[in-house]
């Protein structure tokens, strides 16, 4: 075989039940995230304490959350800021989640402009 066409290194002799686990555990990981129930919760479950929601953003933006349209025009806001910037991760269509470190950087950096003030 050349070794053009070589893919895969060949494995020690004692290493097959090992790689074994290891293929099962990732079916495992395969087969949740295809779950119908895996949507949006499971995103942001396994995003981990780097990414915030959207409506956490806001909360460190100083935008008002005390009414439910409140909360719906802070959402929009933090929509139409995070298009395009690297601090945002768009996962899928409906989901949004926000590195809070850049956003910070990003609302420092742009406190003096009107329309990120709160």
């Amino acid at each position: 075989m050349s070794t053009a066409l070589r893919l895969v290194q060949p494995a020690p002799l004692g290493a097959g039940p090992a790689l074994a686990e290891a293929l099962r555990r990732l079916a495992d990981v395969v087969e949740a995230a295809l779950a119908p129930g895996a949507g949006r919760a499971g995103l942001l479950e396994d995003a981990g304490p780097e990414w915030i929601t959207p409506e956490a953003a806001a909360a460190i933006a100083g935008l008002p959350l005390d009414s439910k349209a409140a909360r719906r025009r802070a959402r929009v806001r933090i929509y139409s800021w995070a298009r395009g910037k690297a601090w945002a991760s768009r996962p899928n269509a409906r989901t949004l989640l926000i590195d809070p470190v850049r956003f910070r950087r990003f609302l420092d950096a742009h406190r003096d402009k009107p329309e990120v003030e709160s």
